[in-house]
């Protein structure tokens, strides 16, 4: 049950990038003498940033391209504005230099053994980069095209919030950022400047998401309008916890303040690993909005529910959701069940003697001297009132993007 919302985060997202082509300026190909693997199991071939690119076997420099408008397209649809040669192929058979000859005399840009950087071939071809950002050092993307709409998907792989200046290779479609946690779309702010489509993005932890653009438009600005909460109460403190472990042992205790498992004076509540419950009945205040959850720090999934009906399963930062259509009344039930990761259950049963152990692993990855792992709710606890800041809205994809 715990696992639902993250499957249904990867299905979502699956769909979104099944959808259309995917886009890609550069096609490498690594000849004829080595696999792509042997090659570039470590790191990837140094292709300028902004753009994307597929690698290209002797087989498919053979049998599946063709050439059309100067850029080499295959048979499922795909197109390449520019063929870069490894420094592996420098050697190649005749068969394989007839068809690049080739490719040349029909008006392909290559790339590679005539010593001309990719960089430059592109610009030379004017293909401007699919994507360009600033204000941060690292975003990943993936850009799949379809007829009437463009999908960028955007990741950032750190664990700091963020915000980045990005430019997209898009004008006239107005865009969309789409939730895969949630399946909810909201209005992004947005400029057109010279016929490309700049967007200011907040990124939180490790965050991923899509970019949808759908729909002609000719307004070539758009603010959204600012989001406003206020914090209405803090939750923090007269939580009942009760602990269930997985042999069936069972504690119970209350919290004056909210504090982590692994920092209590309790051995069997630092070392514990499963699901614990946090309860505590609260009074709602006022709110002409949105009713939000702010759970502060958890470690590391938590399932929220009202009066015994289930609202979220929090898996990611930030862990927050909201509960304004589960409020039937002035005073309500708030549990929280917690769950944190196995690690610590481990790294105590490693300071027992073998008899006194509850786990069993094939394999020792974590000892004694290990440091337990932070794990539980610390908070701070807090219901916040804004102007809808956490879409809830879920929009079907197929339908978004069709």
């Amino acid at each position: 049950e715990q696992a639902r919302a993250w499957t249904d985060y990867l299905a979502r997202s699956c769909f979104m990038l099944q959808q259309g082509r995917a886009v890609a300026d550069v096609l490498w190909y690594y000849g004829e003498d080595n696999n792509v693997t042997g090659l570039y199991s470590h790191s990837f071939p140094d292709i300028p940033q902004g753009y994307n690119f597929d690698f290209a076997s002797p087989e498919v420099i053979l049998k599946e391209l063709r050439v059309k408008d100067g850029k080499l397209c295959t048979k499922s649809g795909m197109q390449y504005s520019v063929l870069c040669l490894d420094p592996n192929a420098t050697r190649m058979s005749p068969e394989i230099s007839e068809r690049i000859e080739y490719f040349k005399s029909r008006g392909v840009r290559v790339c590679g053994y005539v010593g001309e950087e990719t960089a430059a071939v592109l610009a030379e071809a004017g293909v401007t980069p699919d994507w360009i950002y600033s204000g941060t050092d690292s975003l990943n993307f993936v850009h799949r095209t379809l007829p009437d709409a463009e999908i960028y998907w955007i990741s950032s792989p750190v664990s700091q919030r963020r915000t980045a200046e990005v430019s997209f290779r898009v004008s006239g479609l107005k865009p969309y950022l789409w939730h895969p946690v949630t399946g909810a779309m909201e209005e992004v702010s947005y400029r057109f400047v010279d016929g490309r489509t700049s967007l200011s993005l907040d990124f939180e932890p490790h965050d991923a998401y899509f970019i949808v653009f759908r729909g002609k438009t000719d307004v070539n600005s758009y603010e959204k309008p600012s989001v406003r909460t206020t914090v209405l109460s803090d939750l923090s403190d007269g939580w009942t916890v009760s602990f269930r472990s997985p042999f069936g042992e069972e504690k119970s205790m209350h919290l004056d303040e909210l504090r982590l498992w692994n920092e209590s004076p309790d051995p069997w509540v630092r070392y514990f690993s499963g699901t614990a419950s946090y309860k505590k009945t609260i009074t709602l205040p006022e709110c002409s909005g949105s009713l939000i959850l702010d759970l502060g720090e958890v470690k590391n999934l938590a399932q929220v529910y009202i009066d015994g009906q289930e609202v979220a399963t929090l898996w990611k930062t930030p862990f927050k959701t909201d509960i304004t259509d589960y409020i039937n009344g002035q005073t309500v039930e708030l549990e929280v069940k917690v769950t944190n990761l196995w690690v610590n259950r481990l790294i105590g049963d490693s300071r027992l003697k073998k008899s006194e152990r509850k786990t069993y692993v094939p394999a020792s990855f974590y000892g004694p001297e290990d440091e337990l792992l932070p794990s539980g709710m610390a908070g701070p606890v807090r219901l916040v009132c804004g102007n809808n800041p956490y879409p809830t809205q879920t929009t079907s994809a197929d339908r978004m993007c069709r």
